[in-house]
This record gives structure tokens, sequence and C-alpha cells, in this order.
């Protein structure tokens, strides 16, 4: 049997109107009951000030939101930064999805603009280092090995700064090169104090002549020649050197008789 709600409600009940329009019978109005429930069911209060950590902790299952930053999974190799926004999207109460969504994209974001910046510093340096090669001509070997002996001198034992100049490119910028290629220069004719107070080497004759025997002998080992440019340099100094400290002695090496033998 169908009762209808408006003979049910009698004619002053709060709100009799509006419930009649949306429930015409008493079964109508019982399932908006049943489905109310079963959503209020679902729902989940905002923690409050004076909510518990196991308030705190349904309402973050609810949501999805993970117990610690350290939960929020990210990508391979995903680069610090996206790492440390994981406390700042568990503060905001960010979903794992939300974040999965979100750290996936930074991630790509990220790496492509790394790519592209690492293919602009390769382009820059080869176009620099195409520039020095028109620029110096014959000169270019020679240029590139006093400004190597110079990177050595300098930095020889410093990789962080060997691997800033090797990835941004700017030890084939002209200026760059320029300015080393002086300061090698200077280093060879003996200008660069040293930690002895002059604008030598300090060694004794005996300890020089040994130095020039030894850089000799280096240079003739073949598992050396990516020191090769280096080691010339070295010897052409150590040679200069002993010509005008010891002008009266006797050659600082029996052979070769004199550094010109080297080609330089």
């Amino acid at each position: 049997m169908t009762i209808e709600l408006s003979e049910a409600l009698t004619e002053d009940f709060d709100g009799r109107t509006s419930i009649v329009s949306e429930c015409k019978t008493v079964d109508d109005l019982a399932k908006s009951y049943a489905a109310l429930r079963s959503k209020q069911g679902r729902m989940v209060t905002l923690p409050g000030e004076t909510a518990t950590d196991e308030d705190h902790a349904k309402f973050r299952k609810h949501f999805g939101i993970p117990d610690s930053p350290d939960a929020y999974s990210v990508p391979e190799n995903a680069p610090d930064l996206l790492k440390e926004l994981r406390s700042h999207a568990h503060s905001s109460g960010m979903s794992s999805k939300g974040w999965e969504k979100l750290s996936t994209s930074l991630s790509e974001s990220l790496s492509n603009h790394s790519k592209a910046l690492t293919e602009s510093l390769e382009s820059t340096a080869q176009e620099w280092a195409q520039a020095n090669k028109a620029k110096l001509g014959d000169k270019a070997d020679e240029v590139k090995g006093v400004v190597r002996n110079a990177v050595n001198k300098l930095w020889g034992s410093n990789q962080a700064v060997l691997d800033v100049l090797e990835k941004s490119g700017i030890g084939s910028e002209s200026a760059f090169v320029q300015a080393l290629y002086d300061i090698g220069k200077n280093m060879l004719d003996d200008k660069t104090p040293d930690n002895t107070g002059g604008g030598t080497t300090g060694l004794s004759e005996a300890e020089l002549r040994d130095k020039i025997q030894k850089t000799w002998s280096a240079l003739q080992d073949p598992n050396r020649k990516a020191e090769h440019e280096t080691l010339k340099m070295d010897l052409m100094a150590a040679y200069k050197e002993f010509d005008e400290r010891f002008p009266d002695s006797k050659s600082a090496l029996d052979a070769p008789k004199s550094h010109t033998t080297l080609g330089l």
C-alpha cells in the first residue's frame, strides 16, 4: 500500500512543502533517509584542535595521505629537489596519488630542462673550440699545450674545478683560453711566484738535474702519452731555469744536449 507523504505529514510540519516536493511517498522518504545514512558512514570529520592521533590517522587514510613524507615514492634517479619536496607535500595533505602525478611531471620537466641545458653547453663549447681553432691557426697546438700545463699547475689536484671546466665548456671560451695561455707563458718564463717566495722552483743544482733527468725519462715512457704536453712544458721550464741559475755549470743532461732536440 502506497502512502502519500502529503497525507502523512501535518500541515504545520516544519519544511513540509520542501519535503513533499522531493519525496512523494513514505517509501521515497525512507529511501532518501537510508541513502543519507550510508553517505554519512563514508564521511570523515576534519580533525580539530582536540583531535587525537587516531583521528588524524583515520583522516589521512581516508584521503590516501601517507603517514610520513618518506612514504611518498620518487622516480628512479630523481633529483634531490624532488626528494626535498616530499615534506612540503605531506604537510600540505597531498595524497599519494596526487604526489605520484606531481613527482612524475616534475621529474620529466627537470630532466628535459637538464638535457636541454647540457646540449646547449655542449653546442656553445663546440662553437668556442672551432672559433679558437680558426683564430689560432698553426699556433693551436702550442696554445693547447701551454693552457693544459697551466690548468694542471693550477687545478691538477682539484677535481671539482676540472669537472666544472669540462661540463660548462668554459675551458674553450676564447677570453678564458687567452687568460690561461698568458698564465701558462708566465709560468714558463718563471714569472709566477712559488711557495719559496721567488720566481723559480728553489731546487738545488743537483735536484734540478735530477728533475730534468726524470722528466726526460717520463717523456720516453709510452704509458704516459697523455701527459706528454705537460711533461714537455715542465722540461722546457726546468732547462730554462737551469741555464739561468747555473750558467757556468756543465750541461744539465748529456743527452739530449739541448732542449731544442725536443722540438720545443
